[in-house]
């Protein structure tokens, strides 16, 4: 009997724009594309504003509450 081998791909699809759903996790990384910012300016300013997560040595960001403190940043004229 002849072994069948199948290749499977378990890759995930890589999303330009983070695959941004509410509930997202982001990255150090992906937090400063996402708002176009330094990572001195995420470390010294805004980190202390944003609530993080911190897993070990991990560092992550809801994507809703980054969203949430854009809006309150927003101005309205």
């Amino acid at each position: 009997m002849a072994l069948v081998k199948k290749k499977i791909d378990f890759s995930f699809p890589k999303c330009k724009n983070f695959c941004m759903e509410e509930d997202r996790l982001l990255t150090k990384k992906e937090v400063l594309e996402y708002l176009r910012v330094s990572r001195a300016t995420l470390d010294r300013s805004l980190m202390k504003e944003i609530p993080y997560i911190k897993l070990g040595k991990r560092v992550l960001f809801r994507k809703s509450d980054i969203d949430a403190y854009l809006e309150k940043k927003t101005v309205n004229k």
